[in-house]
């Protein structure tokens, strides 16, 4: 099969993009295992300039971005005639596009007319939501990248993360969905694990994920001898980066930066508790591969599908202080530790395995195909 792949960046030659998010990853996941399933792979990512680069028989478009654009919102609509020609030229069995915004509606517009199927994959609980009105003149761009993501809601096959997410897509759109969980490589472990008494955060440092309020939680538990690690991109610019610089230089936390994916998987690998501040999300990667770790994950807010205190392998708190209180008794009480660490990687073999996932999303192009026939 012929497959072009829509999304953010591209993760080029194992490189972290400086923009890459959950998204990104999970995209750049999809296409080295469709490659290694013998399948023509093309990605239409963002860049610095408009390039072509091939990265393991993976054919890489980078769109320039467009930096002057940025103040009045999501500039994707500007890119419609490039990416209508790139697509006409790849000519795809399938479109498959991860992440709600205009790109999605743009697929769809195109390929309309050239009988290609598009898929869609939410990446977040508000790709799913409806339509919602700026009257903010600066903010045009977001009002037409909405109205083409809700085209393209429409108009596309749906892959969900989570049940709450099909739920939601059958409220607003009255459509069927279909369930895919997040994947990942599932590595084997070391047989003996020295785990420290490390609680870690690991996430891009943005306004969403409430990253001061982990700085509030280790301060609350100075007196304790827990060695409290944070690691993801630092802001750049708005008031977040002024405050979060200031926080971490008093704080009782090891800021490690930005770190490559290998290194998180080696963090996790010596940690005991990942904790989770977000307000919302679709469905962290970091939980994933936080259990594959055997690390339970402790969350003030996101429970996706409520799978944390169902399966025993986390808590959602819902406060600072009940998040704080849940530390020590993890860490004074290993057995428990223990138990919802188990139960951690069991699950996460059992739900997130990617070749599993993946024959999935593939079984799913190939009933495309036949119905295009």
């Amino acid at each position: 099969m012929k497959i072009c792949i829509i999304c953010g960046y591209y993760n080029y030659r194992g490189n972290e993009s400086k923009s890459q998010g959950g998204a990104e990853y999970q995209a750049f996941l999809l296409a080295r295992e469709l490659i290694h399933n013998n399948n023509q792979v093309s990605f239409i990512s963002i860049g610095d300039r408009d390039e072509i680069l091939f990265d393991d028989k993976i054919t890489v478009y980078y769109l320039r971005k467009r930096k002057l654009f940025r103040k009045f919102g999501p500039y994707y609509i500007l890119d419609y005639f490039k990416i209508k020609k790139l697509i006409i030229s790849i000519n795809p069995d399938v479109i498959y596009v991860r992440g709600g915004s205009a790109n999605v509606g743009i697929a769809c517009w195109i390929a309309r007319k050239q009988q290609i199927k598009v898929v869609f994959h939410v990446s977040h609980d508000r790709d799913v939501e409806k339509y919602h009105i700026s009257w903010n003149l600066n903010k045009i761009l977001y009002n037409i990248d909405d109205l083409m993501r809700i085209y393209g809601l429409k108009r596309s096959t749906i892959i969900c993360q989570t049940n709450y997410q099909q739920r939601r897509v059958k409220q607003n759109f009255n459509k069927d969905s279909i369930l895919v969980r997040n994947f990942h490589p599932i590595p084997s472990l070391p047989q003996e694990i020295i785990k420290e008494n490390i609680v870690c955060w690991i996430g891009n440092i943005k306004e969403a994920k409430n990253p001061l309020a982990f700085i509030e939680l280790a301060n609350q538990l100075r007196d304790h001898e827990y060695k409290f690690v944070m690691a993801g991109r630092r802001p750049e610019g708005g008031p977040l980066e002024k405050v979060f610089t200031e926080s971490i230089k008093l704080a009782n936390v090891k800021y490690l930066g930005e770190i490559s994916n290998d290194d998180v998987n080696q963090l996790l690998l010596r940690s005991k508790i990942l904790c989770s501040t977000s307000y919302s999300e679709g469905f962290p990667n970091v939980f994933i591969q936080a259990w594959i770790h055997k690390v339970p994950v402790l969350s003030l807010f996101v429970d996706p599908d409520n799978l944390l205190e169902t399966n025993k392998i986390g808590f959602k708190l819902g406060s600072i202080e009940k998040m704080a209180e849940k530390i020590k008794e993890l860490m004074e009480n290993d057995h428990l530790l223990q138990l919802y660490a188990n139960n951690a990687h069991k699950f996460a073999i059992a739900h997130f395995d990617i070749e599993k996932n993946v024959q999935r999303i593939i079984r799913l192009f190939q009933n495309h195909l036949l119905n295009k026939c």
